[in-house]
This record gives structure tokens, C-alpha cells and sequence, in this order.
């Protein structure tokens, strides 16, 4: 057995060594490097569509960095990505902007234009959902009130003869009332009246006299024995004539009776 003149020296020595046991451990920790565990599993895809991106970890437990130890990131960083694409995604479709509106359908009296657009910017694609909306409109237009050109009615029948006898003209007429120009619309085109020659007969006392007959034939169709015969009546008569004027003046007073 130890004296016990030692046994304070003994204490103090066990606590010297424990003190400086302790001291070199706790060194040892305080400059200990650290070091990084395995990689923990890829995270699922951060995309259920299109290309996504997977993670892991891992950390600086293995063994954890001292106080005047060196950390992990000399070895890489804790964190680690790639990209992942499990399926296309659905493109829902989008209207593209509106078309110029068309020409009005009417020059007067309310028409309607049109605008158009169409599902392509863009079109929908692998499931997507099509366009909402509608794909056409339509707007009023030229509503001012048309103008009514006018027209001819019929023609009437033709009215009476202008005379009551020989050659005269008869009328006939028309009106613009079919429809009467309105609103600005142009007049009728073409005479609004018609004559005709129409004949009543040959007026009393102005009968045509007959032309005189001609007894004697053109020379041209009459031979010479006809041309002979016909010129003897003619010496006869101019002898009666000469016979006549030879005669007292008496006698020819009495042939006047």
C-alpha cells in the first residue's frame, strides 16, 4: 500500500494526466478535418412533364469539421443536379391576333363585316386543350339609309288619233313611280312619252282625181299601119275645122246654138 504521504500526489498526478489526456483529445477534435457521407438517392423529377431536374446530398457529417478543422467543400459540393424528362407536355392552344375586318356585305341600309382568328400561336399539341374563345366576330356597318332609284311604270295604251281624218299621231305615256326616286336615288332614264303615226282615211272632197286615160299608145308600142290610121282622124278634123272658119259668121253661131 501507498503511503499516505503520497496519496495527495497520486491525486494530482491522475488529474494532471487526465487534464492533459483530455487536452489532446479535445485538440485532436477542435483541428479535425471533416468529410462528407455517400450520396443520398436522386429526388424525383421536379417536372412530371418537359425536362426537369433530379437532386441528391450529402453532407459534412463523416467525420464533422473541427473548430480549426477544414470543412467538406474541398472535396466537391454537397449538393448534386442532372436533368430528368419523363413525357412531352401538353401545348394548350392560343388564339393569333385578329385578321383586318372584310369589306362590308351591303353598300347601304346595315351590313355586316367580319374579322377572323385562328388556333395556331400555337395550335395545341400532344393533349393540350384547344383554344376558348370565339373564331370569328362580325360588326355593323354602312346602316345609312339606301337611296331608291326610280323606274318606269308600264306603258299606257295609246290615246286617239290626233285628227279626224288622214294622218295624224297618237300618244302613249309612262311614269316614274315604279318606285318614285327617293332618299337621293337617281330619276327615271328615257322619254316619259311615245307617239306613233296612226290614219284616219282620206278626208271628204279631197279624193284623188283619176289621171286622164290615154287613147293614143306610146310610139315605142304602136305599129306604123296604127300610127297612120290614128293621124286621119286628126286631118279630117282639121279640115272640118278649116271648113268651119270658111263658113259665114252666121252659120257658125248656129252650130253654137
Amino acid at each position: 500500500m501507498c503511503s499516505r504521504r503520497f496519496l495527495p500526489t497520486l491525486g494530482l498526478s491522475l488529474a494532471l494526466c487526465c487534464f492533459v489526456v483530455g487536452g489532446y483529445y479535445a485538440y485532436l477534435g477542435a483541428t479535425n478535418d471533416g468529410g462528407y457521407t455517400e450520396w443520398s438517392a436522386w429526388s424525383n423529377c421536379s417536372k412530371e412533364c418537359g425536362e426537369g431536374i433530379q437532386t441528391r446530398y450529402r453532407r459534412c457529417e463523416q467525420p464533422a469539421p473541427g473548430k480549426y478543422g477544414k470543412d467538406c467543400y474541398r472535396f466537391g459540393p454537397d449538393k448534386d443536379q442532372k436533368p430528368c424528362f419523363l413525357k412531352i407536355c401538353p401545348v394548350d392552344g392560343k388564339f393569333s391576333e385578329w385578321s383586318a375586318f372584310s369589306q362590308c356585305d351591303k353598300p347601304c341600309g346595315g351590313g355586316k363585316k367580319y374579322r377572323t382568328r385562328q388556333c395556331n400561336n400555337p395550335p395545341p399539341v400532344f393533349g393540350g386543350k384547344p383554344c376558348e374563345g370565339a373564331t370569328k366576330e362580325e360588326e355593323s356597318c354602312n346602316t345609312h339609309v339606301c337611296p331608291i332609284h326610280g323606274g318606269y311604270s308600264a306603258w299606257s295604251e295609246y290615246g286617239p288619233c290626233s285628227v279626224t281624218c288622214g294622218k295624224g299621231t297618237m300618244t302613249r305615256t309612262r311614269t316614274c313611280t315604279n318606285p318614285p326616286p327617293s332618299n337621293g336615288g337617281n330619276p327615271c332614264v328615257g322619254p316619259a312619252s311615245e307617239t306613233a303615226e296612226c290614219d284616219k282615211g282620206i278626208c271628204p272632197g279631197k279624193e284623188p282625181q283619176e289621171p286622164p286615160k290615154q287613147d293614143n299608145a306610146p310610139a315605142e308600142n304602136v305599129s306604123n299601119d296604127q300610127v297612120v290610121a290614128a293621124q286621119k282622124p286628126e286631118e279630117g278634123a282639121q279640115n272640118t275645122a278649116d271648113e268651119t272658119v270658111q263658113k259665114p259668121e252666121g252659120i257658125v253661131q248656129e252650130q253654137k246654138w
